[in-house]
């Protein structure tokens, strides 16, 4: 960031400078021309070369009578951005946590002179910032992170909530709608409980209360309110020494959903959390915490899924497993590295403290809850026949193409591969996924002969999330059987095309996949007869469309 800062401090000079030259040869025109108007003698060019450096002349004479005299803004960028030349030479002899508050005091100063700094799009090298505090050795929680010790101080918290309103105690169901923003949330260990620090005239209270995580239309009533929370609220500051999260993170207490499934890991989990910090606009590194139920679980979860494995219930014998993996998988691709080191789990409120044990409360200097309506299905299912409302309604996932758009940029920053647009047309088919019964083989066979050696047909395999990243950017189109097989159609390119079969019955994820706006998407049934022409003919339209919108070097 300062060598940015730095850059772009040298480059207000250039501009100064490029702006003198300017008007230098600006006043030796003009004076040319004063020449040409008023001389009584006109000739060749030669003549006016005399009155053309006269008048450079008098430009730098007035240049400097501007210096010695006045340009009191000038000098003033012109110091702002040596102070930060001076200051970049200070941090780079500096180390860890004090290098990184002097840089931070470097930009805070830059800003003061009236300077534009650009903000970063994304941050994905993760460095532990405090501010005004202390890191003690031994203190460490979840996954390593470096806790600060912070004693001596009076601290409340603060809300800042939206979906919520004076109406929310005649709306039932507001709590499913709300986000709320913190800081200063703080967590005790010895309790489980989250805690908030009401000041005084703070209007925070029972009606921000918020849903964990994305409901599943499959929970009763009962399984659905365990989804409320709220953080016990206490009318005085919190004074006693406590430990401090990096400011320079931002905490999602959050409840999981069903990371057995991909989709679902990445719907109900990665993107809730991108759509939670867009919405407050902020640009830290997320650091997500599952909330564990302290009595009983929810159907579909993976605690679920291992309660069940651990009766010997048979269908779950093993099942577990597929948490464990997708985690590995795809975690990395969501969470920077701390440390040096992947994440490949997500952190619980049970795993507190794994390096500490002395119980101290630990805050949290921004965090976001409340994710109820925010994953790709809001308050529905997921496209099932039997769920008539979810099928015959658009009303979660309008207008939100950008933020989907971006959470595809955040994963490919995070994963460290560079964005690129497709040279040449590649279909790939995901044979991984059988609803419908389609029959991959044969569709395969029938696209390389239709579409012609311009076009690599390939059937797709199961790889590493990174290596998925890099083969989905670089295609054009992509047929699958509708389900959480397709999740990763969300990471083809701009104007790519998606063709979804599906049974005749249900259509998952139809109101996603319908509003993912960066994609053109197809439905067609495999029970058709003429299914292998109409797939054929459709995937060729797509090809055409992508050629269309895209900036596509080898068209057809």
């Amino acid at each position: 960031k300062l060598q940015f800062l730095y850059f772009i401090g040298r480059e207000g000079e250039r501009e100064m400078m490029i702006q003198k030259a300017g008007l230098v040869l600006l006043l030796g025109v003009c004076l040319m021309l004063m020449y040409d108007r008023y001389s009584i003698k006109r000739t060749n060019l030669s003549t006016y070369v005399p009155s053309f450096f006269v008048g450079v002349l008098c430009g730098f004479c007035v240049l400097q009578k501007r210096k010695e005299g006045g340009g009191k803004q000038t000098n003033k960028r012109l110091q702002s951005s040596k102070q930060l030349q001076e200051t970049r030479k200070q941090v780079t002899t500096l180390t860890g946590d004090l290098a990184i508050e002097r840089e931070k005091a470097a930009q805070n100063k830059f800003k003061e002179s009236s300077q534009a700094i650009p903000s970063e799009n994304l941050t994905v090298v993760h460095q532990h910032v405090y501010i005004n505090e202390s890191r003690v050795e031994g203190y460490e929680a979840w996954n390593n992170t470096e806790m600060a010790l912070r004693e001596g101080k009076e601290i409340y918290s603060s809300a800042h909530c939206i979906g919520n309103s004076e109406k929310s105690k005649h709306d039932r169901d507001a709590w499913k709608k709300t986000t709320c923003r913190f800081k200063n949330l703080c967590y005790n260990p010895a309790t489980e409980r989250f805690i908030y620090f009401r000041r005084p005239g703070d209007t925070f209270d029972a009606r921000s209360t918020v849903a964990m995580g994305p409901l599943n239309a499959q929970w009763n009533e009962g399984d659905k309110e365990k989804m409320r929370w709220l953080p016990d609220i206490v009318d005085t500051p919190l004074t006693a020494p406590h430990l401090a999260a990096p400011s320079n993170e931002v905490w999602i207490p959050h409840f999981e959903h069903c990371a057995a499934n991909v989709m679902h890991l990445i719907m109900d989990s990665f993107y809730p959390w991108h759509n939670a910090v867009s919405l407050f606009g902020i640009n830290k590194h997320i650091r997500p915490l599952r909330i564990v139920l302290q009595e009983g679980t929810l159907w579909g979860t993976c605690d679920y899924i291992r309660s069940e494995e651990a009766k010997g219930t048979a269908w779950a014998q093993g099942y577990s497993r597929r948490c464990t993996m997708n985690q590995a998988r795809w975690v990395p691709a969501m969470l920077p590295k701390m440390n040096g080191r992947e994440i490949t789990d997500l952190d619980t409120t049970k795993e507190f403290m794994k390096n500490d044990a002395s119980g101290k409360m630990v805050c949290f200097d921004d965090a976001v809850v409340g994710v109820g309506t925010l994953s790709d299905h809001c308050l529905k299912a997921h496209g099932w026949s039997w769920d008539q409302k979810d099928i015959g309604e658009h009303d979660c996932n309008q207008a939100r193409g950008k933020m989907l758009w971006e959470f595809r940029k955040r994963m490919f920053a995070v994963s460290g591969v560079p964005l690129m647009l497709p040279e040449r047309h590649q279909v790939l088919l995901f044979s991984f996924g059988m609803r419908g019964n389609p029959r991959w083989h044969a569709y395969a066979t029938f696209l390389k002969t239709k579409l012609g050696t311009g076009v690599t047909v390939e059937l797709a395999a199961l790889k590493t999330a990174k290596q998925q990243l890099e083969q989905i950017q670089a295609t054009t189109t992509i047929v699958a059987a509708m389900g959480g097989n397709t999740i990763t159609a969300i990471f083809l390119p701009r104007s790519a095309g998606l063709v979804l079969l599906h049974d005749n019955k249900d259509r998952l994820d139809w109101d996603f996949w319908t509003h993912a706006s960066h994609i053109s998407v197809k439905w067609l049934p495999t029970s058709s007869p003429n299914i292998t022409n109409m797939l054929g003919e459709t995937v060729q339209q797509l090809l055409v469309s992508y050629e269309e919108f895209s900036p596509f070097p080898n068209r057809r």
